[in-house]
């Protein structure tokens, strides 16, 4: 890694009210410099007997010992730093120890991260979680400025339970902690806090998983929800991309909207998912979807064709900012659940049906059809197998029973 290099120096191209200049640490790295102020102001006299001159009198002892004590600081950050950015530079070198361990703090500087890396729908979640635990902090705990020291295994056993006395589900308690967890593991690899003071794991608070209940349509509701004639020009519509997700290996609709024409080839459909281009940037695998007869077909149908760099549906443009691209989705996710809804009763369709269990369907029926659950790992573009297995529904009741009556018939086996 090349060197980073630091000095203090007097700015004196900017006079102060009170007839002296900033002093300031400038750090230099990889061509670059950065300027930080210091909580010190000096005359050019005072700034020269007090860190110019090896041996400062009596009278500039002071100012000198906390000028060398910002250096000594200033080595052991460095120090420490396995791979220097300006960012952590600044963090551990600035940062007040107070507002390190405020969780309100910690939350805000990473909604603003998030933000800036058009990371909009995660951002949303986690500012979501921080106001769900300060109302909690404030209503049942008093707590105005709640730091990481004060969550424990009983604070948030206690969280959980006003939560649910709210009316909320368990599922929605670990959305707003898994936020928490993540801010507790970056705390304590910073060295903020101890490791001691972790809350979450084994014998101690252990976040609710999500709900395990399994979105997937039978064969029967499928074949019954693609061959349903309508006159209603909404549903078609909702029920079109309900199965262009299904067919594009259960494609998560932003995904499906953020898709340009030169993500279509010849045979296939090749993308990034959102979510993996953001947490494996080293290990980037694209989904690959066969351009089946009848997806095309559907594609063709509401896509957008000019311009290889353009939205293959125009649902979104490139003249939406980020915030606008993420609003612009979720509406139109409400839209397709909203009007697939309406029509449930006529389908015999599960009342909860939505854009998600096309994704659940797909890999359901891939395995139900056959292929292996390393296949349907591969289709829905999973790191971890584990998530695949959350997604299949299990085999319908006619295979289970048709697999048990030919437990006894031996006809088919060598018997030894």
């Amino acid at each position: 890694m090349r060197k980073v290099r630091y000095k203090i120096y007097h700015d004196t191209r900017h006079l102060l009210k009170n007839g002296k200049y900033p002093v300031k640490l400038r750090v230099y790295f990889n061509g670059r410099d950065k300027r930080y102020p210091l909580p010190v102001t000096l005359t050019a006299n005072e700034f020269e007997n007090c860190y110019l001159v090896p041996n400062p009198k009596e009278k500039y002892r002071k100012q000198h010992l906390k000028l060398k004590g910002i250096e000594g600081k200033a080595d052991k950050v460095l120090e420490n730093l396995e791979h220097f950015t300006f960012s952590q530079f600044e963090r551990k070198m600035f940062a007040d120890p107070v507002k390190k361990r405020d969780v309100e703090s910690r939350y805000l500087e990473i909604i603003d991260q998030m933000n800036k890396n058009d990371r909009i729908g995660t951002a949303i979640n986690f500012k979501d979680s921080l106001k769900s635990i300060q109302n909690y902090a404030r209503e049942n705990k008093r707590i105005k400025i709640l730091t990481f020291e004060m969550i424990d295994q009983d604070f948030l056993e206690d969280y959980e339970r006003w939560m649910l006395y709210r009316g909320r589900k368990l599922t929605t308690v670990g959305i707003y902690l898994r936020p928490l967890r993540t801010l507790f593991n970056q705390v304590i690899s910073e060295g903020v806090i101890n490791r001691d003071l972790y809350p979450f794991g084994k014998r101690k608070y252990v976040i609710p998983s999500s709900s395990q209940t399994k979105q997937a349509l039978t064969s029967d509701q499928l074949m019954k929800f693609y061959q349903y004639e309508s006159d209603d020009y909404n549903f078609n519509f909702a029920r079109d991309f309900w199965f262009i997700s299904y067919l594009c290996n259960g494609a998560n609709i932003t995904d499906l909207l953020n898709l340009k024409n030169n993500d279509i080839k010849n045979s296939t459909i090749e993308f990034l998912r959102s979510k993996t281009r953001r947490t494996t940037k080293g290990h980037q695998k694209k989904v690959v979807v066969p351009l089946t007869d009848s997806l095309l077909r559907l594609i063709k149908k509401y896509s957008d064709s000019a311009g290889l760099d353009k939205y293959v549906f125009p649902i979104l443009s490139s003249e939406m900012d980020a915030v606008e691209k993420n609003k612009k989705s979720k509406n139109f996710i409400r839209f397709i659940n909203q009007h697939l809804q309406r029509k449930v009763k006529d389908i015999d369709l599960p009342s909860n049906i939505s854009t998600m269990w096309a994704r659940h369907t797909h890999a359901t029926q891939l395995i139900r059809l056959g292929g292996s659950m390393e296949l349907a790992q591969e289709s829905l573009g999973h790191q971890n197998i584990t998530t695949t297995k959350h997604y299949f529904a299990g085999f319908e009741s006619d295979v289970k029973r048709e697999f048990a009556e030919r437990l006894l018939d031996f006809r088919k086996y060598k018997v030894f």
